[in-house]
């Protein structure tokens, strides 16, 4: 919502798998709010060169020129680093033209230039509730599942920006 508010329509979501209910669960919240042809999902894949090629090609628009990402969301920070390499090398397109968006806070977030965006997941209150229903069962707990939902925050740092004007 934050990235479509800053004026983003077209939005890369790069992920590990399209098959981890995490990630499918982000992608449908994702297309919800962007609508499903403004976002556009790549999965990483196993080869870090062919990563880069294809990201590298989707965000010059190679692949398709009408629809050329102004940002990348990244399911981790392990993509994070690879995605930040792949920026690099394009030169002042980032964050001037691109912006880029983790989930998950890496310890180096704060440390690179630009400063990482991140959407910082509730983890303690994750385990918390976790450890809590867990234990509740151990003792007999019956009670029908449960599904809890807690709110992640998104600090926006240097790395988001406005959308870039359309020519």
């Amino acid at each position: 919502g934050r990235l479509i508010r800053l004026g983003h329509r077209h939005i890369l979501f790069v992920v590990e798998s399209q098959v981890l209910s995490i990630s499918r669960h982000r992608i449908d919240a994702l297309r919800d709010r962007a609508g499903p042809s403004k976002a556009t999902v790549m999965e990483v894949g196993d080869g870090g060169e062919d990563y880069a090629r294809r990201l590298t090609n989707a965000l010059r628009g190679t692949a398709a020129p009408t629809a050329v990402p102004t940002a990348v969301i990244v399911s981790n920070s392990v993509i994070a680093a690879r995605t930040l390499h792949v920026l690099r090398t394009l030169g002042d397109d980032y964050p001037t033209r691109i912006s880029l968006l983790a989930f998950e806070e890496p310890d180096w977030a704060e440390l690179v230039s630009p400063r990482l965006s991140v959407i910082r997941q509730p983890v303690r209150e994750i385990v918390r509730v976790a450890w809590d229903l867990l234990l509740r069962r151990m003792a007999g707990d019956a009670s029908p599942v449960q599904h809890v939902q807690l709110k992640a925050e998104v600090v926006v740092r240097e790395s988001v920006r406005k959308a870039p004007r359309r020519r």
